[in-house]
């Protein structure tokens, strides 16, 4: 049909805004409409003569992320850094929240950007900017949390021992679709710090938060097992998981190994527990020092490598020394940790010897840990250092030794050997568990005996120990620990309790 000028001009005009609309990425589907440019919008957070800005274009499109976002810090009014936020990097889809605050009690405000990335069951990240006074630049970190807990900064940050040293709380992502679909997953504990440019993972010094943590999800498990009788199996195995890492966090990993494994009866017990054991030492719940039972602690320090410390000279890395007691003949386990910088230990016998040393626990475990038999009484000494010269941040070190052990010099007789190996499990075990016939323990990480073959043994006079200075029969002190043992099931093991 033909067309008047004005019609075509009209036509062409529409056309041309068409293409300048798909430009903008505004172009609905199937139709063109012009759509008006947002309005850029600023977040603003200070405190003291720190600043900051971001400001974004909110997108055209409801439920679409904000686009380009631009963060600009000032100091005493001058403008220090000003750049574009790495979306890509960070997943950032909008800013919840923008906070200015010192982290670290080090008088120098960090500058937090809570960052939402979009998606389900997801997902924010902190970006923490910190200010080098010497290099009078900004530099930053990012730290993933799994999720999305409440709009506010303040959500996640408490100061949980009132120190002034704020603590983030959070779970541990990576146990959501392990053991089940994401709607039954639970997560353990997680409380972080922030130090100087790194986040640390702070959780072990806080058991009384997670303690709580851990009986809501036994409250949880025993209302869902008594509910729904079985048929929750991928619930009931994502609760136990998260409860067992909070149980290996407060160092009662063996009692709470002891609690699933009498729990949870079902068909896949035997590959659920295999499972669970290596993810747990995978994820570093399952410690070096906690594949021994009945441990007692000789030293427990935390510290931190930095400048002023001692300096080796072989590499002019820093290094920290501790020193404890030790007697000839006795083992001890020496672990240091840190979530910082690759650590190494090593220990230092009376005449100034190398007695050993350790770099890493394992290929995937940066962590020290080392256990020698002293040869002699005295002071030793722990060199706490890194791989390399750069090494600097926080560290946890602990030396142990078997809380049952005969120091004396000479070796004690095979049932001595066998009894200290054995009454601290049993113990435990029927502490935990009352229905012998099922009873089992779990001694280290991988030799899993049965109960019953220890008692029946026990019987028979094969095991002696020594309780303050005397000696008497194995299975009196068992007994005598344990009132919970009825005389039917002390028969049915061979034996009398009369």
């Amino acid at each position: 049909m033909p067309q008047s000028k004005k019609e075509e001009k009209m036509i062409m005009k529409v056309r041309s805004l068409c293409s300048l609309i798909t430009s903008l990425a505004i172009l609905g589907a199937g139709s063109c409409f012009l759509a008006g440019v947002a309005k850029a919008e600023t977040k603003t957070a200070e405190s003291g003569n720190v600043r900051a800005e971001v400001s974004f274009q909110p997108n055209p499109i409801k439920g679409r992320c904000a686009q380009n976002p631009q963060l600009r810090l000032f100091r005493s009014d001058q403008i220090v850094l000003n750049q574009n936020i790495p979306t890509e990097e960070i997943f950032y889809c909008w800013l919840k929240d923008l906070q200015v605050r010192d982290l670290d009690k080090d008088n120098e405000p960090e500058i937090i950007l809570d960052i939402y990335s979009g998606g389900p069951h997801c997902c924010t990240s902190f970006m923490i900017y910190r200010y080098d006074v010497k290099t009078k630049e900004y530099t930053a970190i990012t730290h993933p949390w799994f999720h999305n807990f409440g709009p506010k900064i303040d959500d996640k940050i408490q100061d949980i021992d009132k120190d002034g040293n704020v603590e983030f709380v959070n779970y541990d992502s990576r146990f959501a679709y392990k053991f089940s679909p994401f709607s039954y997953s639970r997560f353990p504990l997680q409380i972080w710090q922030y130090h100087q440019g790194k986040m640390i993972d702070v959780t072990r010094r806080y058991p009384q938060q997670v303690k709580n943590h851990a009986y809501q999800l036994w409250q949880e498990y025993i209302t869902i097992k008594n509910q729904f009788e079985g048929d929750a199996t991928s619930a009931e195995k994502a609760i136990l998981a998260a409860y067992l890492a909070d149980k290996f966090l407060l160092g009662e990993g063996e009692d709470g190994w002891m609690r699933v494994q009498e729990t949870y009866k079902e068909s896949d017990r035997t590959q659920f527990f295999t499972e669970l054991r290596n993810f747990l030492g995978e994820t570093g719940y399952i410690r070096y020092q906690q594949t021994n039972i009945g441990r007692s602690l000789l030293l427990q320090e935390q510290g931190v490598l930095a400048n002023g410390d001692s300096v080796l000279s072989s590499d002019n890395s820093l290094y920290d020394q501790y020193t404890f007691q030790g007697s000839a003949g006795q083992t001890v386990t020496i672990t240091v940790e840190s979530a910082e910088f690759d650590t190494y230990v090593a220990i230092i016998t009376p005449d100034e010897k190398l007695l050993a040393e350790n770099d890493d626990i394992n290929q995937s475990n940066k962590n020290s840990g080392l256990t020698a038999t002293l040869p002699r009484n005295g002071t030793y000494r722990v060199i706490v250092n890194g791989y390399d010269n750069n090494s600097r941040g926080r560290y946890a070190v602990s030396v142990s030794t078997p809380t049952q052990q005969t120091v004396t010099g000479q070796s004690p007789s095979p049932n001595q050997q066998t009894a200290t190996r054995t009454i601290q499990p049993v113990i435990q075990t029927f502490s935990s568990v009352k229905s012998l016939g099922m009873a089992q323990f779990l001694r280290g990480t991988t030799e899993l005996k049965s109960a019953q073959e220890t008692l029946q043994k026990a019987a028979r006079g094969e095991y002696d120990t020594i309780t303050n200075g005397q000696k008497t029969d194995f299975i009196e002190d068992i007994l005598e620990d344990i009132p919970e043992i009825r005389p039917v099931d002390c028969k049915s093991f061979g034996f009398s309790c009369e």
